[in-house]
């Protein structure tokens, strides 16, 4: 079983272990939760009763202290809150025997209680409300009529009045004594305050005397009577009064015990289940962690092993894809520089198609290389541009025409008059590998490229009367490396052909489709999605604005944008053209200050595509180095020059370089003095496109341009050998 096998294995039991875990974890989770829901819901209840039963207590004895009260005083305010009180009191027990059904029993022995307590009261009120003897006798004097007076005697009747003297408010039991047996010197009598005469003959009767004796003598009677059951009923209600209190204050006693046992009973009952619960989470949890981690103590010694093995393999990968950028950009820097002169030489007349497409060519094999490595390491990334579908086509048969007729194969080569907005390269580099493909493996006949588009994709069909391809043999083609036995002896290429095409196709979201057939030859149909580029530059002479802060740049630029017939002014513009970093300016203050002229942006920087400039708000993209062909198919052409470029301006264009480079130079010696690498590297970004675009050695230059904001070891040594170059 190899590594990916085993991590696949043990991944999937840790899958389940996990999945087992989360289940058991869940319903344990949700039963604990029910747990706690029931305990808190518990705690709440007990919580309730006990405050109900502090309130019952409070309320208990403020009933007691308004009986206290009432005894002492005799006033039945304090019965009517006693009262009040007793009817809260029935509530609180009712309430209670609801929530508490334990104590149910106490709250109605204390209920009995407190109704004995309410007769006992209400008997007391009864024996205080009996009338006072002297008020009868008193209303009985009110109502007397004297009869008809004889004039014969004349009788004085004195009438005393007795006034209460002030002194020391006395308790209950001793104002109760005192009816008995006053003490001394408790009235004060003042005599001959009023004096009434009246005239009653000797004969007349008194039976108002004999009423009044008579009716003193059986109230005081009565009232002694009714003094001694207040005293007999105030003595038992004391009695009464202390047992009930005794007794009531022991029920709530042991109705409160009983309500706290019960909450703290709840509470250990809750711990007990929160341990319990918080030791089966413990032990479950590192149980399934110890497996947990067992496995991954498992997968991760497959995952290292792996691992080290794809570390050995990137490290190959990557220092093959090293070796093939240091050999392709030495190889590119010189060839692209050869090829730029001969395009200037061809723009003066003289034949130079051989030697162009040989170039061409050689740059194509090495574009191929590293696709190939981009595709390896996974760094390929689509860089969109507008481009002419027809020049792409043109291009790529005029660059394997000699080739074709050198084998005395037929070549033709057709394509649709488009403007398409995607990746040039990519799809150049396509074309390229299927048509070398067909002419490596045709000896004979003929072969054809057509490439079309039909609004919303591009096909491109390349046909060969070649060996062909075995079906069987089919799915391997795209596989790196790969060829077809049978045709072997055809081939003298790498292999690497077709997968590098099935790779661009599949970035760029296209389908290829191969149909071939033994002995009669191999049809390919690639389809890729694009849509056409919007043209809004309009076509004709233009007048043109160019800013760059590199005299020898802008020089080249406006001799280019000449000799394709457009203008180059300082104002009133049709179009602007300007570099991205020229110092204290920028390409994005152009572009804030251009209004509505649209702005094509330049640059060096290999990280800066189409759509970042399109995003930015730019018109378009151009490239540096940039190409007569790359300003052609930006602004077109406008009326045709007879002047050949670089003909009369070819001394002052070397001149402008070496004032420039030696302006440059001087800067770069003095970032070295500072060590300021962002200074030294902003130079070597602006010196960049003119050495590579005439021939000079640029390695360093590409090295500093390419750290941008990045300062690296050994920069200065990059510096000291760009100062050694001779322009």
């Amino acid at each position: 079983m190899n590594i990916e096998n085993k991590i696949r294995f043990k991944a999937a039991g840790l899958y389940i272990i996990t999945g087992i875990a989360v289940a058991v974890m869940v319903v344990f989770l949700y039963n604990m939760r029910s747990n706690i829901n029931s305990q808190r819901t518990e705690i709440e209840k007990q919580h309730q009763v006990l405050a109900l039963t502090n309130e019952l207590i409070y309320a208990v004895g403020e009933a007691q202290s308004s009986v206290s009260l009432f005894v002492s005083t005799h006033d039945t305010t304090y019965i009517n809150k006693f009262g009040k009180k007793l009817l809260s009191i029935n509530v609180l027990i009712d309430t209670l025997a609801v929530n508490e059904p334990v104590g149910k029993a106490k709250l109605l022995q204390i209920k009995i209680l407190l109704a004995r307590q309410t007769s006992e009261v209400a008997a007391l009120n009864r024996q205080l409300g009996n009338k006072n003897p002297l008020t009868l006798i008193s209303e009985r004097i009110r109502k007397y009529k004297p009869l008809p007076s004889i004039p014969s005697r004349v009788v004085t009747v004195k009438q005393d009045t007795v006034y209460k003297k002030p002194e020391k408010k006395k308790g209950f039991f001793k104002r109760l004594g005192e009816l008995f047996s006053p003490s001394k010197n408790t009235t004060m009598v003042i005599s001959n305050v009023r004096v009434d005469t009246v005239k009653v003959g000797a004969e007349a009767p008194a039976p108002i005397l004999t009423e009044v004796n008579d009716l003193a003598l059986v109230e005081g009677k009565r009232y002694e009577k009714n003094m001694k059951a207040i005293e007999q009923q105030v003595a038992r209600q004391i009695a009464s009064d202390r047992e009930i209190s005794t007794q009531i204050a022991g029920v709530l006693l042991d109705l409160h015990r009983q309500t706290l046992n019960s909450v703290l009973g709840t509470i250990d009952r809750s711990e007990k289940s929160i341990n319990r619960n918080y030791t089966l989470s413990v032990v479950g949890g590192i149980v399934a962690l110890g497996l947990i981690l067992a496995f991954i103590l498992l997968i991760i010694y497959d995952v290292n092993k792996g691992k080290e093995a794809r570390e050995r393999l990137r490290q190959v990968m990557e220092s093959r894809h090293k070796l093939l950028l240091s050999v392709s950009h030495d190889i590119k820097s010189p060839l692209g520089s050869i090829l730029g002169y001969l395009e200037l030489r061809r723009q003066q007349g003289e034949d130079i198609k051989s030697m162009q497409n040989s170039a061409r060519h050689i740059l194509a094999l090495l574009e191929n290389l590293l696709e190939f490595s981009s595709l390896e390491q996974g760094s390929l990334q689509i860089t969109s541009s507008n481009f002419s579908l027809a020049e792409l086509n043109e291009e790529t048969g005029q660059m394997f025409l000699p080739l074709a007729e050198k084998k005395g194969l037929k070549f033709t080569f057709d394509s649709d008059t488009v403007r398409l907005k995607s990746d040039q390269m990519k799809i150049k580099q396509i074309i390229i590998n299927l048509v070398s493909n067909a002419i490596k493996y045709t000896s004979e006949g003929s072969i054809s490229l057509h490439t079309t588009h039909n609004g919303y994709q591009l096909f491109i069909k390349v046909t060969d009367t070649g060996a062909g391809i075995p079906a069987d043999k089919l799915e391997e083609i795209y596989e790196p490396f790969s060829r077809v036995e049978s045709n072997n002896a055809l081939a003298h290429g790498t292999g690497l052909g077709l997968y590098v095409v099935k790779g661009l196709i599949d970035l760029l979201y296209g389908s290829i489709h191969v149909v071939s057939e033994v002995g009669k030859g191999t049809s390919v149909k690639v389809t890729i999605p694009c849509r056409e580029a919007e043209i809004r530059i309009k076509k004709g002479t233009k007048k043109i604005t160019v800013y760059d802060d590199d005299p020898v740049i802008a020089q080249m630029a406006c001799d280019m944008l000449t000799r394709l017939g457009h203008k180059i002014v300082e104002t009133d513009c049709d179009v602007i053209l300007t570099d991205m970093e020229m110092g204290e300016r920028t390409g994005m203050d152009i572009l804030a200050s251009a209004g509505t002229t649209p702005v094509v942006i330049m640059t060096g920087h290999s990280d800066f595509t189409a759509e970042k400039a399109n995003h930015l708000g730019f018109e378009s993209f151009l490239p540096k180095p940039f190409s007569l062909e790359s300003l052609r198919e930006i602004f077109g052409e406008g009326e045709p020059v007879t002047d050949s470029f670089l003909e009369d301006d070819d001394e002052e264009i070397k001149e402008m370089f070496r004032t420039s480079t030696f302006e440059n130079y001087k800067l770069l010696e003095e970032t070295l003095v500072s060590d300021d690498f962002d200074k030294a590297q902003a130079v070597c970004h602006k010196m960049l496109p003119m050495f590579v675009l005439l021939g000079y050695p640029s390695e360093a230059l590409r090295r500093m341009d390419a750290q941008r904001g990045k300062s690296y070891d050994g920069w200065q040594n990059d510096v000291k050998a760009i100062l050694e170059i001779k322009v």
